[in-house]
Order: C-alpha cells, then sequence, then structure tokens
C-alpha cells in the first residue's frame, strides 16, 4: 500500500495550490521545476531551510544597518530585504530611502544584483504621486518572453516600528 503526503504550497502569497504525491515520487522542489535559491550577498551569512523551501541571509551593510534577505524560487522568484536601520525613517521619505539602500546593497553584493530597473519605478512613482502608499506592486521591468518584476515596499512592525525597511521584489510566473 502506498504512502501519501498531502502538501499545500503557497508562492508568494500569490498563488496557492494543493498537490498530493506518493512518497515514492518526486519532492516538493523536484516537482517546482527550479533551482534551489543560491546565495546573493557577498560576505553574508547564507542558510538554505529544505523544510520551508527558503533561503535565508544576513549581512552588516554597516554599523547602522543589518540586511536579512529571505529567498524563495518557484512559480515566481521572489526576494524580500528587510533591512532593520539604526535611526527610524522620515515620514515621507520611504521611496527615497529604499532607493539609497538599494544602491549600498548593489554595492556589496555579488555581480549578478542589479537594481536599476527598481530604483527607476520606486523614483518614477515617488515623483509622480502626491502621497506615495506603501505595499504597492510597481512594475519595474518586463522581459522578452512576457514575465513581469514588481518591486514594492513596506516600513516598520510592532517591535520596531520605522527602523525597518523592507522591499520585495519578484519575477514571474516561471
Amino acid at each position: 500500500m502506498k504512502k501519501f503526503l498531502f502538501v499545500i504550497f503557497s508562492f508568494c502569497g500569490v498563488f496557492n495550490s494543493s498537490v498530493a504525491f506518493s512518497s515514492n515520487t518526486n519532492s516538493a522542489r523536484e516537482l517546482c521545476g527550479m533551482d534551489i535559491p543560491q546565495p546573493v550577498l557577498k560576505n553574508g551569512s547564507y542558510n538554505y531551510d529544505k523544510g520551508l523551501d527558503k533561503a535565508f541571509e544576513r549581512m552588516q551593510l554597516d554599523a547602522n544597518i543589518t540586511l536579512y534577505l529571505e529567498h524563495t524560487t518557484c512559480e515566481y522568484n521572489s526576494l524580500q530585504y528587510s533591512f532593520v536601520l539604526k535611526d527610524p525613517v522620515e515620514d515621507g521619505k520611504e521611496y527615497e530611502k529604499a532607493i539609497e539602500l538599494l544602491t549600498l546593497l548593489e554595492k556589496k553584493s555579488t555581480e549578478k544584483i542589479n537594481f536599476s530597473n527598481e530604483k527607476r519605478a520606486l523614483n518614477a512613482y515617488s515623483k509622480v504621486v502626491v502621497m506615495p502608499k506603501l505595499k504597492e506592486d510597481l512594475y519595474s521591468w518586463m522581459s522578452e518572453a512576457g514575465f513581469s518584476e514588481k518591486v514594492s515596499i513596506d516600513i516598520g512592525n510592532d517591535l520596531n516600528p520605522r527602523k525597518l525597511l523592507i522591499i520585495k521584489t519578484q519575477a514571474g510566473p516561471y
């Protein structure tokens, strides 16, 4: 008698599906079809959690900024950059600070990171909109294959108000 495992996948909170497969078939990662997330940060710590199917990285960008990166790949390639700041972000300056942090990260990351599209989208949105909102999905790029790339930002949490700036990038579906 075959044993079955019921698994629920959640891809970046965007797509949910349920898949049942026997213990004799491929793993969830193999069903996904994409490689596991690879390290992104130069001189950062890297840990891949097979159970969560996510990679986590940490890097001290300077004395005032610590970066935590959560990276998932499957239907979407999603990276969440959480910048923990010593000083709070001024109200209304979130987009300006996000561009500044992405520029700093470009300098301290592997060669494959280039945030020019994301910075252009953040800058354009902040200049066009009188009161820029957080958590807005901004389309920063469209590949020739028709896959879109989005960027969004958010600020703070209950424990560390205005000292946490989160920048999410997402590409796909693949």
